[in-house]
């Protein structure tokens, strides 16, 4: 019995030795590297010359290493990589484009500011070589499909897990970018996109399935940031990776859902760790946190040395003179003095010759008093607006500025030329607007019609700000017509021809 017993425990040991890598290859490690909101950043920020962190060629050497450990490792970006730097800017985000081909990143979600110049441009920068284009709600509206990458998800397969990835952009867009840019595509609630789409979803059989969205995690959603409705309606997203809101989430659950933010202007790399048990078929662990790319990172020398002749070229072409001017010409001026906005009226009525100029400011930077380079225009108008043109009536102009009082002493107040207007207030403190006249101080006839300049930023309602503008400016009496102008370019002649800059005529309110 003795030796009997002995022969069943040594099969014992035998069998489970057999047994152990068999244990041990039930757990397959699916690795997700993630950026967002890279705002155009190839190189580290400055603060008064010194370098800070951040930085795509940053982001590049924790990439690397990432890869080294786990060469199957999955690269997303959740949007707003493209533009944002006059480096990026300045030749229409192609530096960026190639250096995601570089890095090989699987898949991109699109964001407003890629759309900016026009949908042609997004389809050139996203060409041959370049990440798969993500967007569940946004689709094609004709057989001819403007962005041919564009998918709502894509499957990769790691050892044997498939890892499903869908995609969102943000819904608002067309109220950021005047419709007539997004010609042939829809954009839809990302909640209605996800419920057309989850029955194909499931028919994947998808082991894991992880949502990249130009969305930001706030604690109360909003039409462009529906991450909590999302979680609540759609459970079998394991991970989502937010942006948009420009902000780092290292890790949250909620409900049983991980999200997951990376910041801005490759601030950190976002490193997910997903453990999946093949055995039981179903996910053991998942954990996610955020590098830093701080000074201690180097930047990565081969992605360096592929855009090093761009970087060069937006050099030369950002540092080429436009003139000087005379004095400094402040974003917030004081009472009595002009600002940036009174230059930005005068530059886009000489360029369209309008009548009326309705136009604000898009940073928060100066015209100091010296010579005015390239960079200057990037820095001061970092946006990709046109200018348009409209055919109003004096009372549409009113119903326009009626609007705009509401946002008085705020960063979204518009100025405007060739009218002359006071601000009051009726008894519940509700801005009004009172004794509208002509710059020469005469009250036209209601039926005349006024050739107004804006931006095509505010005709397509300024993200929802500016409904009243794009309901007044797409009546067919408008006669609306976008133009190739863009503002930047108005404000680079305009400076050209009035060498050296000074202020403009007082013509309306400032």
């Amino acid at each position: 019995m003795r030796v009997k017993s002995l022969w069943i425990g040594l099969a014992l040991i035998v069998a489970l030795f057999e047994l152990a890598p068999l244990s041990s290859a039930r757990i397959v490690r699916v690795d997700i590297l993630h950026t967002s909101d890279i705002n155009g950043r190839l190189l580290p920020g400055k603060s008064r010359g010194v370098k800070k962190g951040g930085g795509l060629l940053r982001c590049a050497t924790l990439i690397a290493r990432e890869r080294e450990k786990n060469p199957q490792a999955i690269l997303l970006d959740s949007g707003a990589a493209l533009r944002g730097t006059p480096e990026s800017d300045v030749l229409n985000g192609s530096v960026i484009a190639d250096a995601m081909k570089m890095l090989k990143y699987d898949a991109c979600v699109p964001a407003a500011t890629d759309f900016a110049c026009g949908i042609e441009v997004l389809r050139n920068v996203h060409g041959e070589g370049g990440p798969e284009m993500l967007a569940a709600n946004l689709k094609s509206l004709g057989d001819a499909n403007p962005l041919p990458k564009l998918k709502p998800f894509i499957v990769r397969n790691v050892e044997g897990v498939r890892v499903a990835i869908t995609g969102l952009t943000n819904s608002g867009t067309p109220q950021r970018i005047h419709p007539t840019l997004l010609r042939g595509l829809e954009w839809r609630s990302s909640r209605r996109a996800l419920a057309d789409i989850m029955p194909s979803l499931r028919a994947l059989n998808a082991d894991i399935h992880i949502l990249v969205a130009h969305q930001g995690l706030k604690e109360f959603d909003d039409p462009d940031n529906e991450i909590r409705a999302i979680i609540k309606e759609f459970p079998e997203f394991d991970v989502i990776i937010g942006g948009n809101t420009g902000k780092r989430v290292q890790s949250v659950m909620i409900d049983d859902t991980l999200y997951t933010q990376a910041g801005k202007g490759g601030e950190c790399l976002g490193v997910i760790k997903i453990e999946y048990d093949t055995v039981k078929d179903s996910l053991v662990a998942r954990d996610a946190r955020l590098v830093l790319t701080d000074n201690s990172i180097p930047q990565r020398e081969d992605l360096l040395k592929l855009v090093a002749e761009n970087l060069k070229r937006a050099g030369v072409l950002l540092k080429e003179p436009i003139g000087c001017a005379k004095s400094n010409f402040n974003f917030r001026p004081k009472d009595g003095e002009q600002g940036v906005r009174a230059i930005l009226l005068s530059a886009i009525k000489e360029a369209v010759n309008a009548d009326i100029v309705i136009q604000g400011t898009q940073s928060r930077q100066n015209i100091w008093e010296r010579e005015q380079r390239e960079r200057d225009l990037w820095r001061i108008l970092p946006y990709e607006d046109r200018v348009g043109v409209v055919m109003l009536t004096f009372g549409d102009i009113k119903k326009i500025l009626q609007e705009n009082a509401t946002y008085i002493k705020t960063n979204f107040f518009l100025g405007i030329s060739g009218v002359d207007y006071r601000i009051d207030y009726d008894e519940s403190g509700k801005p009004l607007i009172v004794d509208m006249r002509l710059s020469d101080g005469s009250v036209p006839h209601p039926r005349k019609r006024f050739k107004v300049a804006l931006s095509s930023y505010v005709l397509a309602s300024g993200g929802g700000k500016f409904k009243v503008v794009r309901e007044v400016t797409a009546a067919p009496k408008a006669r609306l017509e976008l133009t190739d102008i863009l503002i930047r370019d108005a404000l680079r002649e305009y400076m050209r021809r009035h060498n050296p800059l000074e202020a403009p005529p007082e013509d309306g309110l400032e």
